[in-house]
């Protein structure tokens, strides 16, 4: 999971999450890669897709457009944009493949399944999902 989505996305709401289940431990893990060994010891993990996963065990948790934006020095006659070519010269802020957005995934480990807490946790995210349609 990015970094930004941990602190900005689900931290915020794990309160919520303690509060109804003080009963179940999570451990949180980012990573700065979109890349998850399927050996690696987590239960489940979020990942940034294209579009939503094909895989009905996992969880759209929400959608992201991408909208560009400019530094205002670009607007001013020293620094002048001609085209959208030049911005080519620019480093982006944001390694989207496609440049314009993508969905926020929740994917269970296979061996998730078998964790009595697996379909309590897959439940309260799905709620958090349904009631933050369009936050971010």
């Amino acid at each position: 999971m990015h970094v930004w989505m941990a602190v900005r996305w689900l931290l915020p709401k794990l309160s919520d999450f303690y509060r109804r289940h003080p009963d179940v431990s999570l451990s949180i893990e980012t990573v700065a890669t979109e890349i998850v060994e399927p050996a690696s010891d987590s239960d489940a993990y979020i990942l940034y897709l294209p579009e939503p996963s094909s895989d009905p065990s996992c969880l759209t948790l929400f959608e992201e457009a991408l909208v560009p934006v400019c530094a205002p020095v670009f607007g001013n006659s020293t620094h002048p944009l001609e085209s959208v070519d030049d911005l080519v010269r620019y480093p982006l802020l944001h390694r989207s493949a496609d440049k314009t957005g993508g969905v926020y995934s929740l994917c269970p480990q296979p061996s998730a399944a078998s964790h009595p807490e697996c379909s309590l946790i897959m439940g309260w995210f799905a709620q958090q999902a349904g009631q933050h349609q369009g936050e971010y």
